[in-house]
C-alpha cells in the first residue's frame, strides 16, 4: 500500500474551533463519497492516506492563537532580512521615506518619525497577520538600521531654481555622461556575490532621470559597483551633476569614498571623470569601452561646430527651398492667369449659350402662339364652312325632294296622257 504525506495549514481566528478536519475525496476508481476525519488540535500533522484518496484541504484552528503568533513572528523576521538585503526600498533619494507595503496610498512621502509611527500603528492594529508582520519588520528596520534618519529633515535634493555648480572648462568627463555607484549591498549565494534588483535601484534614483543602471561583474560575481547612464545632452549633464551633488551633500561622494576608511554603510556615487576613466578594474574597463573623455568646453565647441554646420545646411536648404518656391510661385501665377482666362471664356460662352437659348425659346414660344392662333382661325373657318355646307346640304335636300315630287308629277301626267291617248286611239280603232 502506498501513502501520501498530509501537512497542516493555518486558517481562521483563535477560539473558533478545537478540531482539525481532513477532507478526503475518493478517486474515480473506487467512487467513494467524501468523508471528514476529526483529529485533536496540533501544529503539524502527519497523516498517512492510502492510495485512492486525494487531500483537498487541512484546516487548523487553535484556541490560544499560539500558532498564529509564531507564524507572524517568523514572517516578520523574513521581512526584516529582506529590508537588510535591500529588497524593500524605504528611503528615497530626496531624503523622504515611503512604505513599501502601502503602495496604493496617496501619501508616499513621510518624515522619519511619521513613517515610524505609521509602521508601529499598523503593527499593533487588528489587520491581517502578514500586514502586521511586514509593518513590524519595517518599524524594527527603521529603529535598528536607520536610526540616523531621526535627526534628518525632509529636504529636496535640488530645488527647481537651484542649479548644479559649474564645472571647470578644462575638466574632462566621461561622455556620454555616466555616474559611478560603489558599495552597493551584496550577498553571497552558491559561493558567488549577487546583487539587489536593478529596477529597484533605478527607482531610488528616478529623480535624476537615469537611462540605465549597468551592474559590474568580475570572476567572483557581482562587484558591488554599477554605472549609471544619463542622456548625452545638456539636460542629461544637468541630471548627472545633480546626481553627484546629492551624494556630496549626503557625504557619500567621491572624496568621502577615497578619503574616509572604513567606509560607512550605504551607496556612494559621483560623476565619472578622467581619473575614473583611467582606473584598472571593471569600472575603468567599462568606461573606456563605452565612453570617451571630453571637457565641457570641447563638447560646447563640438556642439557649436555642429550647430554651425547645421545652420549652414539649413540655410542652403532654405535657399534651395526659396528658389523652388519662387519657381512654383511663377508656375502658380501662370496657371492662375490661364485659369482666369479659361474661366472668363467659359463665362462668355455660358452667357452666349444662355442668350441663344433665350432667343430660341422666345422664337419657339412665338411660333407656338402663331401656330395656335392659325389653328384657331382655321378651326373657326372650318366651323363656318361646315355650317355653310350644312345649310347648302339642307337646300340641296329640299331641292332634291322638290325635284323628286316634280318627277313623280310628270310621270303621273305622262301616264295620264298616255292612258288618255291610248283609250282615245282605241276608241278610234273601234
Amino acid at each position: 500500500m502506498e501513502y501520501i504525506n498530509a501537512g497542516a495549514l493555518a486558517h481562521g481566528d483563535a477560539g473558533i474551533g478545537l478540531e482539525i478536519y481532513i477532507a478526503l475525496v475518493g478517486t474515480r476508481e473506487n467512487g467513494n463519497r467524501p468523508r471528514a476525519l476529526p483529529f485533536p488540535s496540533s501544529l503539524h500533522l502527519l497523516y498517512l492516506l492510502p492510495k485512492g484518496f486525494a487531500l483537498i484541504s487541512l484546516l487548523v484552528t487553535s484556541p490560544h492563537g499560539w500558532f498564529r503568533r509564531k507564524f507572524r513572528d517568523d514572517y516578520a523576521s523574513n521581512s526584516y532580512l529582506k529590508f537588510q538585503k535591500g529588497e524593500h526600498v524605504t528611503r528615497k533619494p530626496s531624503g523622504s521615506y515611503r512604505c513599501p507595503f502601502c503602495v496604493r496610498k496617496k501619501k508616499q512621502d513621510y518624515l522619519y518619525k511619521d513613517i515610524l509611527q505609521h509602521a508601529r500603528r499598523i503593527g499593533e492594529s487588528n489587520r491581517n497577520g502578514k500586514v502586521k508582520a511586514n509593518h513590524r519588520a519595517l518599524a524594527k528596520y527603521l529603529t535598528m538600521d536607520m536610526a540616523d534618519g531621526a535627526n534628518q529633515s525632509l529636504q529636496p535634493v535640488i530645488s527647481n531654481q537651484e542649479l548644479p555648480s559649474k564645472p571647470k572648462e578644462d575638466e574632462r568627463f566621461v561622455w556620454p555622461w555616466m555616474g559611478i555607484l560603489v558599495n552597493i549591498p551584496t550577498e553571497t549565494k552558491d559561493g558567488r556575490y549577487v546583487r539587489q534588483s536593478g529596477i529597484r535601484l533605478k527607482e531610488q534614483l528616478s529623480e535624476f532621470n537615469p537611462l540605465k543602471i549597468q551592474p559590474l561583474w568580475n570572476s567572483k560575481g557581482y562587484t558591488g559597483n554599477a554605472i549609471v547612464k544619463f542622456r548625452d545632452d545638456w539636460p542629461g549633464f544637468k541630471d548627472a551633476m545633480t546626481f553627484e551633488k546629492y551624494f556630496e551633500q549626503e557625504c557619500y561622494g567621491r572624496n568621502d569614498w577615497y578619503g574616509s576608511k572604513p567606509h560607512r554603510y550605504g551607496i556612494y556615487g559621483w560623476l565619472a571623470r578622467a581619473d575614473d576613466y583611467n582606473l584598472r578594474g571593471p569600472i575603468g574597463g567599462y568606461l573606456r569601452n563605452n565612453g570617451d573623455l571630453k571637457s565641457v568646453s570641447a563638447l560646447a565647441k563640438e556642439e557649436s561646430e555642429k550647430n554651425g554646420k547645421l545652420v549652414a545646411d539649413l540655410t542652403n536648404r532654405v535657399e534651395v527651398t526659396n528658389t523652388r518656391l519662387q519657381e512654383l510661385e511663377c508656375r502658380y501665377n501662370e496657371c492662375t492667369l490661364s485659369l482666369n482666362q479659361m474661366m472668363e471664356q467659359r463665362d462668355r460662352l455660358h452667357c452666349a449659350y444662355n442668350e441663344e437659348m433665350r432667343k430660341m425659346q422666345s422664337f419657339a414660344r412665338d411660333q407656338s402662339d402663331h401656330i395656335l392662333k392659325q389653328n384657331e382661325d382655321l378651326r373657326v373657318q372650318l366651323e363656318s364652312k361646315k355650317k355653310e355646307l350644312d345649310l347648302k346640304s339642307e337646300e340641296v335636300e329640299k331641292l332634291r325632294n322638290l325635284l323628286m315630287k316634280r318627277k313623280r308629277m310628270q310621270r303621273k301626267i305622262v301616264c295620264f296622257y298616255w292612258h288618255y291617248w291610248s283609250r282615245k286611239r282605241l276608241r278610234r280603232i273601234l
